[in-house]
């Protein structure tokens, strides 16, 4: 599996790089808009990380269509769902930072450790 990483990776390089981009600023976008509007009407009745969820998906479907439509490419199914899987990455950034990405990341990648 880390061979396929590291393959990937070098092949990948600025792409990855420019997805992990993409994923901080839509993590900054949520965490800026959810924290302008946690105390507006109805919106302080919910829990914050329900706000936090729900904003990145529809954040990330957005995005999703807006690249469809900006760029005539074909949508395929997977788009949209390949965006809701994006989105709860979007909401864990938004909620708990990289460190505590990373920390997740590292457990998984060395089986057995602690985080």
């Amino acid at each position: 599996m880390e061979n396929v990483l590291q393959t990937l990776a070098g092949q990948y390089t600025q792409q990855l790089a420019l997805m992990m981009a993409a994923v901080a600023v839509a993590a900054f976008t949520v965490s800026v808009i959810t924290e302008v509007t946690k105390e507006i009407g109805f919106l302080g009745r919910i829990p914050t990380a329900v706000q936090v969820i729900v904003l990145s998906v529809i954040l990330c479907q957005l995005v999703y269509w807006w690249y469809v439509t900006g760029t005539e490419a074909a949508a395929a199914w997977w788009g949209p769902v390949l965006a809701l899987v994006v989105a709860f990455y979007v909401a864990f950034l938004a909620m708990y930072g990289w460190e505590k990405l990373a920390q997740l990341w590292a457990r998984y990648r060395h089986p057995g450790g602690s985080a």
